[in-house]
């Protein structure tokens, strides 16, 4: 949220402030308090994508300018954006598209199970195959 202060005086011992504030659709201002009694009225826009319910019903009216936005940039772009934002977020990929993403996060998706390269079970990621056949984590093919 940004504010801009555009005149301020004080009238009969009250405060009197004009603010412009910009609010991103799906934000808030924050919880906080006022002394007093607050006026406000929507220039542009609309509140109906304001709660996660409210854009679900206005998801048709929404969705083309979803579109239009995400039109701006790549698939990478955006997930590498959203992601340094804290929203963790990737493309929908195939396994192999899972995989080499995985292995860019660091989160080290393929292991050794007696010699043949496995994927991890997403579940058990933190569990290390390596030298761990008693570990009550670790898979085991029927042999093992």
């Amino acid at each position: 949220m940004t504010g801009t202060i555009i005149s301020q005086t004080t009238i009969g011992g009250k405060d009197c402030i004009l603010r412009e504030i910009t609010i991103p659709s799906g934000q808030s201002t924050g919880w906080h308090y006022h002394d007093g009694t607050l006026y406000g009225f929507v220039r542009e826009g609309t509140l109906g994508f304001a709660t996660v319910g409210l854009r679900n019903d206005h998801r048709e009216e929404l969705r083309p300018e979803l579109e239009t936005a995400l039109a701006t940039r790549g698939v990478d772009e955006w997930a590498e954006l959203l992601t340094r934002a804290g929203l963790p977020c990737g493309p929908i990929n195939d396994v192999r598209g899972g995989v080499e993403m995985a292995a860019r996060l660091g989160l080290e998706p393929v292991v050794d199970v007696e010699g043949v390269p496995m994927v991890r079970n997403p579940v058990t990621c933190p569990v290390d195959y390596a030298g761990e056949r008693d570990h009550p984590g670790a898979r085991r093919s029927a042999a093992g």
